[in-house]
């Protein structure tokens, strides 16, 4: 279904599947190779700090809804453990859905969850963020981790806003928006989305009671929303 489908973002950056499925395997590799060196290698220990920094940002906006079973939703997820990781390690009673166009990323993520010992009800679709296969008000999270820029460069703005009219779809009231990402503030020199344009349509779309920006390092940071309800 996605094999002859092209991609031209904002910027005019022009790519098709293959392109995506190329970067995903490096990747891939990249991350496996970090993951296996000892302490002591800088780019693994790098590799390694940002994973635990994540995890930690992750399990304090999550933290809230910790006492119940929560239905977790990751959009254009790629091959990334984090998430489910944090559920596991935290303790949460969890299902966890990640949503991503590569095919080969549930054999790719299944198999690496498989390696870390994860347990839980973890499931993989292939979908767009445009379109995510899911019903109604049925997810209590939609995580976001570095994947706003990657949609904007395959879909521009009218993917990012597509993306986000499915979030607040499936988001039932009361649930959380979880963004992590490049360029916290509008920067016209940058070739990134801001939170900031996202905020801005979540302030047209939809009514929340709390908002938050944890900043990583300056021109990246995370951006969640609480108690979203859809209007």
């Amino acid at each position: 279904m996605f094999e002859d489908h092209e991609f031209i973002g904002e910027k005019g950056h022009k790519g098709t599947l293959a392109n995506y499925e190329a970067w995903i395997d490096r990747h891939c590799a990249l991350v496996n190779s970090l993951i296996a060196e000892s302490s002591g290698n800088p780019d693994a220990d790098a590799f390694q700090q940002h994973h635990h920094s994540n995890n930690a940002r992750l399990e304090k906006f999550l933290n809230p809804m910790k006492r119940r079973h929560i239905n977790v939703v990751e959009v254009a997820a790629g091959p990334n453990f984090t998430t489910p990781y944090t559920l596991h390690e935290n303790g949460y009673d969890f299902t966890y859905i990640s949503c991503d166009i590569y095919p080969k990323l549930k054999e790719i993520n299944m198999r690496g969850i498989a390696e870390t010992g994860l347990q839980g009800n973890i499931y993989h679709l292939l979908a767009t963020a445009s379109k995510l296969p899911l019903p109604d008000d049925s997810m209590d999270a939609c995580v976001y981790l570095h994947a706003i820029n990657d949609i904007w460069y395959s879909e521009g703005m009218r993917g990012i806003h597509a993306s986000l009219s499915e979030s607040l779809r499936v988001l039932k009231p009361g649930g959380v928006f979880i963004s992590s990402d490049q360029q916290m503030d509008i920067d016209p020199t940058t070739n990134y989305v801001s939170h900031i344009d996202v905020k801005e349509y979540l302030d047209v779309n939809c009514r929340y009671q709390f908002e938050e920006y944890d900043n990583e390092v300056p021109g990246r940071g995370w951006l969640v929303v609480y108690d979203i309800r859809e209007l």
